[in-house]
């Protein structure tokens, strides 16, 4: 019987892909030694316990978190041999921190990188709007964290445009999928047109501020944002970022790089929106303290500064006026009865606002309210 006989390219090629075709994707969890990086791209570590070791290979892009000997670490990847050399390895395609120990070092080293390069330095966070029209949103819409923050910023302050990128905010593509929202968010064209031409026209426009932010976990499962590539990401927005995650005790580098940290979700959206009580209440008392003013000035200067006093009064007066315009010209406008006024109107299905004709059919109940009433109607066709 003869026997086939095989170069050393072809073993060493048949046997690197029979163990990838034959285990697959495999987890190993160990502890690194012998970590390195070669070339500025080619990362190499061992992974060992009590017995055994295995050496394991991956891309510098494809390593979110730092890496140093001693921790502990789960990877997945597949098994393989450097063929020129026929050196078994586990060829890595993601590193996942196992233990509270190992994912605080990583923490302190990326802090102390970051810190260093001035990702954190204060004089370089910017200031909120003090009055937002659009507002960005990154988080998971399967999360309480997004609820929260949507009924705040409603309750506080209406009128918003809300844009919101949905994302994994744990777990494998999470950390990808958030930079890549806030750099969404960040490329998209600025409004320079009234308010009332966005909602309009359907266009999305660049936010006034984005909102980073999920509930409470696990060290483990807010590793997604002390990622490096998050916390690059926040730094290099164009927009000013509010991020908020977890409770008040969690700390990541998303929250130490952002313009404005928040103790939890719905801080930051308590943040972002003044409430428009605060709003009238400090109208109400400039009103009565310009009044008072007045009458007090004019009470002890009336006998001798008549004609002083009456002219610097209705300097007063039109001054404050235009403020009190001002402000009220800007609760007009942000107010949903102004957009009625214009012609337009609400139309409502089961209690909540009809966005789209898809979600009626013909014979459907609904309510519409315009300027100066409301009345209800049946859906004929579609």
């Amino acid at each position: 019987m003869d026997q086939k006989i095989l170069t050393v390219s072809e073993f060493t090629h048949a046997v690197s892909d029979y163990l990838e075709q034959g285990l697959g994707v495999v987890a190993i969890q160990g502890e690194v030694v012998d970590f390195r990086v070669a070339k500025e791209k080619l990362v190499y570590f061992t992974l060992k316990d009590a017995t055994a070791q295995v050496l394991c290979f991956m891309m510098v892009w494809d390593l979110h978190q730092p890496l140093e000997d001693g921790m502990e670490v789960k990877v997945t990847g597949t098994p393989k041999l450097f063929t020129s050399r026929g050196q078994f390895h586990v060829r890595v395609m993601e590193v996942e921190l196992v233990g509270a120990g190992a994912l605080q070092r990583a923490f302190q080293i990326l802090k102390t990188k970051l810190e260093k390069e001035g990702l954190f330095a204060p004089e370089r966070k910017r200031a909120l709007p003090r009055f937002p029209r659009v507002i960005g949103l990154v988080t998971s819409e399967d999360a309480a964290a997004y609820t929260d923050v949507l009924r705040i910023l409603n309750n506080r302050w209406q009128g918003l445009e809300i844009i919101l990128a949905h994302v994994p905010v744990q777990g494998v593509g999470a950390i990808s999928e958030i930079v890549a929202a806030i750099k969404w968010f960040s490329q998209l064209p600025t409004y320079g047109d009234p308010f009332s031409v966005i909602r309009r026209t359907g266009l999305v426009y660049r936010p006034d501020v984005v909102i980073v932010t999920r509930g409470g976990g696990s060290l483990e499962d807010l590793q997604a944002f002390n990622a490096e590539e998050v916390a690059r990401a926040i730094f290099a927005s164009t927009v000013p970022v509010v991020v908020g995650v977890g409770h008040e005790r969690d700390v990541t580098l998303a929250d130490l790089v952002a313009d404005v940290r928040a103790a939890t979700p719905s801080n930051a959206a308590e943040l972002v929106v003044p409430d428009r009580r605060d709003i009238l209440y400090q109208i109400d008392t400039m009103v009565d303290t310009i009044e008072d003013a007045i009458t007090g000035s004019i009470r002890e200067r009336s006998n001798t500064l008549v004609t002083a006093l009456t002219r610097g009064a209705h300097q007063w007066i039109e001054r404050f006026r235009s403020r009190l315009e001002h402000a009220t010209q800007l609760l007009n406008v942000l107010s949903p009865k102004a957009v009625l006024a214009r012609g337009y109107s609400i139309t409502m299905f089961q209690g909540k606002t009809l966005r789209a004709v898809k979600n009626i059919h013909a014979g459907d109940h609904v309510k519409t309210t315009l300027a100066d009433g409301e009345f209800k109607a049946v859906v004929d066709t579609i």
